[in-house]
């Protein structure tokens, strides 16, 4: 076998590997949002989630510490890949441009279809997981500072700017779950950034973009 063959097949046994652990993954955490769904936070337990998914406890918590976890893995925004190499490498205003990074991933998570919306509304209106959705929302700050500080580094605008972020998102979430999902999380995504635009506006007397010095 020549060293190139061996290669290939250890890349592609990578892959093999790879994929079945993203279907181990994800078949917990379907379980587990199938049955939270069906039964309340206290009602799903891990062993339930186990047996609806076919895999044992260890295997449960190799992937995630609790059932609270596997609930909100799905909503994770990935800051790797083609759209944040973009961002880093725009120069562009960095605002304008975060927030078409952001858009651009909800809209790839989006196509999870009603699993994902479903995850959405659970976590917005479950008054169990206040708590994971902090943690969720102090994780995805820090990951946006991080992201932010490719394009500003050392700089306090970084943590500014994610803080503005945040406040869209969370009143996105807020006004699409209590609409149930009906419309495009994107759609309403981008409303409140326009709102969150026009209030920096008015209170700087800004005639631009806010933060449209930043790029």
């Amino acid at each position: 076998m020549s060293q190139s063959t061996s290669t290939n097949d250890g890349i592609a046994s990578i892959s093999l590997r790879e994929r079945k652990r993203e279907a181990t993954r994800e078949a917990l955490e379907t379980a587990a949002l199938k049955l939270v769904t069906e039964r309340g936070i206290d009602g799903a337990t891990i062993d339930d989630i186990c047996a609806v998914a076919g895999f044992s406890h260890r295997t449960f918590f190799n992937y995630f510490p609790s059932k609270e976890s596997a609930l909100i893995a799905g909503l994770s925004l990935s800051f790797e890949g083609e759209f944040a190499e973009d961002f880093v490498g725009s120069h562009g205003e960095v605002y304008a441009d975060l927030k078409r990074l952001l858009l651009r991933l909800v809209r790839t998570n989006q196509e999870q279809g009603e699993q994902w919306r479903d995850r959405v509304i659970l976590l917005a209106e479950n008054p169990a997981l206040i708590a994971s959705r902090r943690d969720h929302q102090v994780e995805l700050t820090r990951e946006l500072v991080a992201v932010i500080r490719l394009r500003l580094p050392g700089e306090d605008r970084a943590e500014i700017l994610a803080g503005m972020v945040m406040i869209a998102i969370a009143t996105a979430v807020r006004r699409w779950s209590s609409a149930r999902g009906d419309t495009r999380f994107d759609e309403v995504l981008h409303e409140s950034f326009e709102v969150v635009d026009d209030i920096a506006r008015t209170v700087v007397g800004a005639p631009t973009p806010i933060g449209g010095t930043l790029g």
